[in-house]
């Protein structure tokens, strides 16, 4: 039996929930786990068709929680697909680190379970036939405009620099805990990911974007995006995190053999930190 069209009611549009939600009765999640990537192809899902009918998965955004060891993710179903009767598959997501303190859940590591993660966007709506895997109910959605009220925040002292909310360059004066709301900031840590993109796209397009990266410019984005997101939610979450770790992060990972080679080397971190800035000022998120 075909399961229930949830109608839903969303204020913005980039941030659509589906037309139609799958639970575990017709898709199993059988598994889901890490990559050992902090950026891209962030996690896999293990799922099968629990019926002998064809079903169209929708493309659609979650948020993983951390499991308090390894990162919490933002990451996509990027396109729908479809899957046949009886069928397994195995559905890779792409996206982002949302916490710059923690390492990435190594290749084969299982994930936080699925129906812990958080549905955010997917692209049902496009397509009526196509559903949403929905994780226990998990659902965080946003109004423009308007702070979630049961989002809690940690107050901080005035002139303290903050994350501004989405969109404005209003400052938040405040500070959240992701790990301990994760269904209730979950839609605020994907307007972040989608202003950021929209950003860097536009930097790059107007050749305002110059780092090491610059020849490959794939690379060079999805870099940026990742590097600017940890900034802004360091000011979101309170974590200390700037220029001098991100540097010390570099020169461990490409240690100079030379003064030659140390100077080209803080010439890199230099432009890599201003492209994140920049990404951070086009976005108004700092």
């Amino acid at each position: 039996m075909r399961p229930l069209l949830l109608l839903l009611s969303i204020l913005l549009l980039p941030f659509l929930l589906a037309a139609g939600t799958l639970g575990s009765s017709l898709v199993e999640i059988r598994w889901a786990g890490g990559t050992g990537n902090t950026t891209g192809h962030v996690a896999t899902l293990r799922v099968k068709n629990a019926s002998s009918s064809p079903v169209v998965i929708a493309a659609a955004t979650y948020y993983i929680p951390s499991d308090l060891v390894y990162q919490s993710y933002v990451a996509r179903i990027e396109t729908e697909f479809f899957l046949a009767g009886d069928a397994l598959a195995e559905v890779k997501l792409y996206g982002y680190c949302a916490d710059v303190s923690k390492p990435p859940a190594r290749a084969g590591k299982r994930l936080r379970p699925f129906d812990e993660w958080v549905l955010i966007v997917t692209d049902g709506e496009k397509n009526p036939a196509a559903y949403a895997l929905l994780p226990a109910n998990q659902r965080s959605s946003w109004a423009t405009g308007k702070v979630p009220r049961a989002i809690t925040f940690d107050l901080i002292s005035s002139g303290i620099p903050s994350a501004n909310w989405p969109g404005t360059s209003t400052s938040l004066l405040g500070t959240v805990a992701p790990d301990r709301q994760p269904v209730e900031t979950a839609a605020l840590l994907v307007a972040y990911v989608e202003l950021l993109e929209k950003s860097a796209a536009e930097l790059q397009k107007r050749g305002e974007l110059l780092t090491p990266f610059s020849p490959d410019p794939e690379k060079e984005y999805s870099s940026v995006v990742q590097h600017a997101y940890w900034l802004t939610l360091a000011k979101l979450t309170g974590v200390a995190y700037g220029r001098e770790d991100f540097a010390l992060k570099i020169r461990k990972l490409v240690p100079a053999s030379s003064p030659e080679k140390n100077d080209a080397l803080e010439v890199g971190i230099n432009q890599l930190w201003a492209a994140f800035t920049a990404v951070c000022t086009n976005a108004s998120t700092l």
